[in-house]
């Protein structure tokens, strides 16, 4: 599991198998979900705090949208 306590997974059953998709996706303003709760987000939520994006496999990223680089 994550470090960080927002895990995102995408939404509308998208899925990724490299964490560049995810997180270009994340960072373009697409539609996550709260792991835990099940509502919907996007960066524009989060735009200072760490979150962790579920990109396949069981595997996190953690990222702030302001820091990311790519």
């Amino acid at each position: 599991m994550s470090d960080y306590p927002l895990v995102l997974v995408p939404a509308y059953g998208r899925k990724y198998n490299t964490v560049q998709d995810a997180v270009q996706d994340y960072l373009a303003g697409k539609d996550f979900k709260l792991l835990h709760t099940g509502q919907y987000c996007s960066c524009r939520d989060f735009q200072n705090i760490k979150v962790s994006l579920y990109f396949g496999n069981g595997l996190y990223e953690p990222i702030t949208a302001r820091d990311w680089e790519g």
